[in-house]
């Protein structure tokens, strides 16, 4: 619903689409040292218990959730929320995985969408207009705040589905 409601808007809007995909997502969450209060230990896979010369059976304590950790996702969505909100967009109430940014108009009376953000765990898209300053601006913050693949524009692919602007003979 999400990603149809995005693609819908950037359809009506004519805003094209980019689509973002974090690199190791779990290992860019919070800090469980200083923004958990409770601390994280786990016990290591064999292979990577010695390749961290840890001793068999050994516990070690985990200063980022990593992926595997059943609250690892929970976690890195934490991470979004705060981060999507830190940068003014503001999550909808129906679909929290879509987030809005809003462009206030001078007598500060309306606010006008100016973009979109989709969220599904490590994949983001993005649609807005990229004739506003503060689209633009969000976008080279977003994207100096996380670690990223390689971003797709304009024919994407999103959790299995090729999405492609379709020309419309305009």
């Amino acid at each position: 619903r999400g990603r149809s409601l995005v693609l819908l808007l950037a359809a009506q809007r004519r805003w094209g689409i980019i689509k973002g995909d974090v690199s190791t997502a779990f290992l860019q969450g919070r800090d469980q040292t200083t923004d958990n209060k409770e601390k994280l230990h786990a016990h290591p896979v064999p292979e990577l218990g010695s390749a961290l010369g840890a001793k068999p059976g050994e516990v070690l304590h985990l200063l980022k959730a990593a992926y595997g950790l059943i609250h690892a996702p929970r976690e890195w969505w934490k991470t979004v929320v705060r981060d999507l909100g830190s940068l003014g967009l503001y999550a909808s109430q129906v679909l929290p995985c879509v987030w809005g940014l809003y462009d206030e108009n001078p007598d500060g009376t309306t606010r006008d969408l100016i973009g979109l953000v989709l969220v599904h765990v490590d994949d983001f898209v993005f649609t807005g207009d990229r004739k506003n300053p503060r689209w633009n601006k969000f976008l080279r913050e977003v994207k100096a705040k996380y670690k990223w693949g390689e971003w797709e524009e304009g024919k994407i692919t999103q959790c299995g589905v090729e999405i492609a602007p379709q020309d419309d003979g305009g």
